[in-house]
């Protein structure tokens, strides 16, 4: 026999096959812990897959947004989001091209409203000035400020970037589809772009001249509509799948306050936007009025 000294305790005797199943015993429960352990590393580096999103991981009754790699659940989203959009010359003295954009998630709607660059319809130090002399005296949050006057609305989000910045944000997704109602031509110093009535593929340096260039008639429903394509035709399943580093690419590039912890609580909302089995609605403001409504 074999014996184990406990402390103060009387001697132990155990057996040799007592001993052995005492080691049997310890290894099983050894094992047991071990497969805990890889079940929730295996459970954890799952989720993170998902985004950390169950409904996701585990499917769901609701339609779904099949993706390469996710399955992603379109879930009932709400709300509303006012975002200011704007792009100046490199030199960041001339705001070349401004608008509202309003995300209606009740509605699934999603409206722009173009804004003048010309009219003097900004303040600054109680002075009505046009958005160039806003934003180069004011800065941005000065222009984001006498916006949200003029249009009536809060935007607690905004995004700009110089017009240089514009072709490499827009070649992080497809080319886009336009169809012009009438011939268009825009021209800028020595260079002209002409664009016969009809559908036309879009390339990114092309966009550029079509958001900056000056042409012989008002472009601002022109843009806001251009504008309400690229949400058309950039939100899709491509994007959703890679959202994190189009985001990434898109922040590094622009002056924005929308932060990585925004965009990621706006997941849900892209899902919707991105999936092809919820009915969408866009629309071009033709007034401020219009637009709040």
């Amino acid at each position: 026999m074999n014996w184990l000294w406990q402390g103060n305790s009387d001697v132990v005797f155990r057996t040799d096959d007592e001993r052995k199943k005492n080691r049997l015993r310890k290894n099983i429960l050894i094992f047991l812990g071990s497969a805990v352990v890889v079940v929730l590393l295996a459970a954890f580096f799952l989720l993170l897959s998902y985004d950390f999103d169950l409904e996701n991981a585990i499917g769901s009754a609701d339609s779904v947004v099949e993706g390469e790699e996710n399955k992603y659940v379109v879930k009932n989203v709400s709300g509303e989001e006012n975002i200011l959009m704007y792009c100046t010359d490199d030199d960041e003295k001339i705001v070349k091209f401004i608008c509202a954009v309003k995300f209606d998630m009740d509605r699934k709607e999603i409206t722009v409203l173009p804004v003048s660059t010309k009219e003097k319809i900004f303040t600054y130090n109680l002075k009505n000035v046009n958005a160039s002399e806003c934003y180069k005296k004011g800065g941005i949050l000065q222009l984001v400020q006498s916006a949200s006057d003029y249009v009536g609305v809060e935007f607690s989000k905004y995004i700009g970037c110089k017009e240089g910045s514009i072709e490499g944000i827009v070649a992080n997704f497809d080319e886009l589809e336009i169809t012009f109602e009438k011939d268009m031509v825009f021209r800028k110093d020595a260079d002209t772009v002409t664009f016969p009535k009809g559908k036309h593929t879009i390339s990114d340096d092309v966009v550029v001249k079509l958001l900056t260039y000056p042409a012989s008639e008002d472009l601002q429903t022109f843009r806001a509509e251009l504008v309400l394509e690229m949400f058309k035709q950039y939100f899709n399943e491509s994007s959703l799948e890679n959202r994190n580093m189009i985001y990434s690419d898109i922040i590094n590039q622009t002056d924005s306050n929308i932060s990585v912890v925004d965009f990621t609580s706006y997941k849900d909302h892209i899902v919707v936007l991105s999936s092809d089995k919820v009915r969408k609605k866009y629309a071009v403001a033709s007034s401020a009025q219009d637009f709040r409504e």
